[in-house]
């Protein structure tokens, strides 16, 4: 699994997950390969896969899923711990960290707690990104808008463009926003020349 560099595991503690069957909660030592469901008996998915390639069949698991540049996943709502997209995303999603590289296309709505742009991509989303925190190291333009209920971090060499809404906002220096932000229910326009002023 081709994995962006310095990201952590996706549990240092044990966790409690639900089956997909049934929906009861299990909870999952820390180094589980594979779970069975207590009160259903059913398999819960802990694998990693990769699409490199079109991709129809369903993919619901906690554990990582990769979209490769040539990838396409076009299917029922694709559920992820970690999903990384470099190619296209042609199906509702939910993924508890979605990392976005490359020429990322989603072109459905999902859910994410946290979001991350790498570096050296380049995005434009159409939809509603809604998550706890985002951290932006690549261009990222939002038609639809961001809605993050934490904070934002917009890196050195980063671009964010379109309308933001957001508990806080930290821009490196380097970093550039550009667009509306509403922090806290209050809007302020930001434009930037070369490096975005600080947090409104």
């Amino acid at each position: 699994m081709k994995l962006p560099p310095s990201f952590k595991p996706l549990s240092s503690e044990p966790r409690i997950l639900k089956c997909f069957a049934c929906g009861s909660e299990n909870e999952s030592p820390i180094n589980a390969i594979t779970l069975l469901c207590l009160h259903c008996g059913r398999p819960v998915d802990l694998s990693d896969y990769e699409v490199d390639t079109f991709h129809s069949r369903s993919i619901q698991t906690y554990g990582e899923v990769y979209v490769g540049v040539r990838g396409k996943y076009h299917g029922s709502k694709l559920v992820a711990g970690r999903l990384i997209v470099h190619g296209t995303l042609d199906a509702p999603y939910e993924a508890h960290e979605m990392v976005l590289g490359k020429v990322a296309h989603l072109t459905s709505y999902g859910s994410q707690h946290s979001l991350h742009v790498l570096s050296g991509s380049r995005i434009k989303l159409q939809q509603v990104i809604t998550a706890r925190e985002a951290f932006i190291s690549g261009f990222l333009e939002t038609i639809g808008g961001l809605r993050i209920t934490g904070t934002i971090v917009i890196r050195k060499g980063a671009t964010l463009i379109g309308k933001v809404e957001a508990h806080a906002i930290k821009v490196e220096k380097g970093g550039r926003y550009e667009g509306q932000i509403v922090i806290e229910g209050h809007a302020s326009l930001l434009k930037d020349d070369a490096n975005t002023k600080n947090n409104r």
